[in-house]
């Protein structure tokens, strides 16, 4: 029987990935645009060959119709006005293509600088794209002109400084929403430098955006240089340009009408070509298809955290996870951990498991060191020896993948959506300057229960369902068999026999595991200890045999009871909800949804004694 994961999505089972030089291809607008802008870059740059001198002036043929002598006819001076439209093909597009590149370039620099660096450099080059686009372009050009004298290079220089602000937001907006991408967190997790992150996994996708809005925008470069060479502000005469041939002809259109067949025809083209070119480059490098989209919505998102200052060995701790009186507070307010101690020893297993924000992913990050800027930490984080709230960057880069290995919570969130997934598979040994060994990768998704792993790996995180995803994840984060996996919600996209071997396999890749899970029983079969956690703090802790056998905690007691069973009916649901932790809760803040509370609850939170914090504990 085929797993129900890898049935859940068409795409996931063609075998074929979605390239976008292939969707292009097979777009119908990209193909009429492409012939388009074909023809008329064949025209400029082999037009002159074949025609007439644009600038020859024959008084004796003015304002001849179009014939089989003269095309297009022939304008007021007696040029031919076919040879006058290819070389204004030429000089126009020429001017719009560089002014092009170099928006692009310097709106691709100064966006990526200040998100990138940010502080008060972000600051400055952000009022700076501020007062440019708030500046009229075309008064601004017009100005520039004027201050520099007319001619086609001054236009082009005009025109240049009126346009990349556009990019450069829209380039800053891209860097900055990709600080908060999982992908990006995870990244950092393995232990990948920030330029590599940058050049990586950041700089293709604004790349590819900045080409969307850059093709489409063509059109309407072409348009305002040819509208400014209609005011004599561009190519100065004989220099054939689409608008100026406009000019030219205001005064001879009564009597000659062919004089706009040439140039209208010239710009019309270009504007379409520009338009169906940008709309299907829109469509192609889109990371995820339509279909998809509308099926998953919009992931959410987490933001990025760093911590700070250097790795300091421990003689002290021989755990591979000490975590002694941790305090966590988010830069809102929120105590999302109040005094959490904890060790993972060598070889051990151990789980935490509660509700959605009782502090658990919380303790995972403050493992690797990736909590939110101005979070107030205290307490002590030991990693294999290592004191982790004290390492830089670089020494925790270090510990991300050769010693802690990290399985996310969300498999979409966690990829780079524009890389294959083979890339995320070998990237932890290309991020540590290792060479990935040939076919591991393979087999390691493979072992894990994915059938055609090497065709599947060629394809991109949305031609996967969720489960076959998340079976990615685990090999990835068990490349380097390190010594402690930390896992969260590893299983929440697998059907109970793949969570099962998923869990097996994360086990005997490391020395340790420290297992994130809401479910009580599925953790009861794959660690040696648990630790029940509500509100910010461990309200249980034991053997995971007696903890889910017969809890003590009524917490404890009402997870377990809510935790599916094969064949057990509807499991039973929690009452109300957990409490906010902007402030310090008083009294035991399970007691509003406790059946069993006391009025010793309600003054006094009570404190771990004996593996349980419980007035009444069973």
């Amino acid at each position: 029987m085929v797993p129900i994961d890898e049935r859940l999505d068409v795409s996931a089972t063609t075998g074929t990935a979605r390239r976008p030089l292939r969707v292009l291809l097979r777009h119908g607008e990209f193909r009429a645009g492409a012939i388009i802008a074909v023809v008329l870059f064949a025209i400029a740059v082999f037009g002159a060959s074949i025609a007439r001198n644009p600038n020859a002036v024959d008084y004796a043929e003015q304002l001849v119709a179009p014939s089989r002598h003269h095309l297009l006819g022939t304008d007021g001076a007696g040029r031919d006005l076919l040879a006058r439209t290819i070389a204004g093909i030429r000089t126009s597009l020429g001017a719009a293509v560089l002014v092009m590149v170099l928006t692009s370039a310097i709106g691709l620099i100064v966006g990526g600088v200040a998100a990138f660096i940010g502080g008060p450099i972000d600051a400055l080059l952000s009022r700076l794209i501020d007062v440019m686009l708030g500046l009229p372009s075309q008064v601004v050009a017009l100005a520039i002109v004027g201050a520099l004298g007319v001619g086609e290079r001054n236009l082009i220089l005009a025109v240049t400084v009126t346009s990349w602000a556009e990019l450069a937001r829209l380039s800053r907006s891209i860097v900055l929403d990709s600080r908060s991408r999982l992908d990006i967190a995870a990244a950092r997790m393995a232990g990948i430098r920030p330029l590599r992150i940058f050049t990586g996994h950041v700089l293709p996708g604004q790349i590819a955006q900045t080409l969307v809005i850059s093709a489409s925008g063509f059109g309407s470069t072409v348009l305002t240089l040819a509208g400014l060479s209609f005011l004599g502000l561009g190519a100065q005469p004989p220099t054939a340009e689409l608008g100026q041939m406009l000019a030219d002809s205001r005064g001879d259109l009564g009597i000659a009408p062919w004089l706009l067949i040439g140039p209208g025809v010239a710009l019309v083209a270009t504007m379409a070509a520009a338009l169906l070119i940008g709309d299907s480059l829109r469509d192609a490098l889109d990371p995820i298809p339509p279909l998809a989209r509308r099926k998953r919505g919009r992931e959410s998102r987490r933001r990025r955290s760093r911590t700070t200052r250097g790795v300091v060995a421990s003689a002290t701790s021989p755990a591979v996870v000490d975590l002694r009186g941790l305090h966590v507070r988010y830069p809102d307010g929120t105590a999302a951990v109040r005094g959490v101690d904890l060790t993972v020893a060598d070889g051990e297993r151990v789980a935490i498991v509660g509700e959605s924000g009782c502090g658990k992913t919380t303790v995972a990050r403050a493992l690797l060191g990736m909590l939110p800027d101005g979070s107030t930490i205290t307490g002590t984080v030991t990693l294999d020896g290592h004191d982790v709230l004290n390492a830089d960057d670089g020494q925790l880069r270090k510990l991300r993948g050769p010693v802690a290995g990290y399985v996310a919570q969300d498999p979409f969130a966690a990829c780079d959506p524009l890389q294959r997934v083979a890339r995320h598979l070998d990237e932890p040994w290309r991020a540590h300057g290792m060479r990935p060994p040939p076919g591991e990768a393979v087999r390691r998704v493979t072992a894990l229960g994915l059938a055609n792993a090497s065709d599947r790996l060629r394809q991109r995180p949305h031609e996967w369902s969720g489960g076959m995803l998340q079976r990615a994840t685990t090999a990835a984060a068990a490349v380097h068999d390190p010594r402690l996996i930390i896992a969260d919600e590893p299983t929440s996209a697998l059907d109970t026999e793949l969570a099962d071997g998923s869990l097996s396999a994360l086990t005997a890749a490391s020395d340790a595991l420290l297992l994130i899970s809401h479910d009580l029983r599925l953790v009861a079969e794959h660690t040696d200890r648990t630790a029940v956690m509500y509100a910010g703090r461990i309200i249980e802790l034991g053997p995971t045999a007696d903890v889910t056998s017969v809890p003590r905690h009524p917490y404890s007691r009402a997870l377990l009871a809510a935790s599916p069973v094969a064949g057990g009916g509807v499991p039973a649901t929690l009452p109300g909800a957990p409490p906010s932790l902007r402030h310090d809760p008083v009294g035991c803040p399970f007691a509003p949804r406790c059946a069993h509370r006391s009025d010793e609850c309600e003054t006094t939170e009570p404190t771990l004694i004996d593996g349980v914090a419980c007035w009444n504990a069973g």
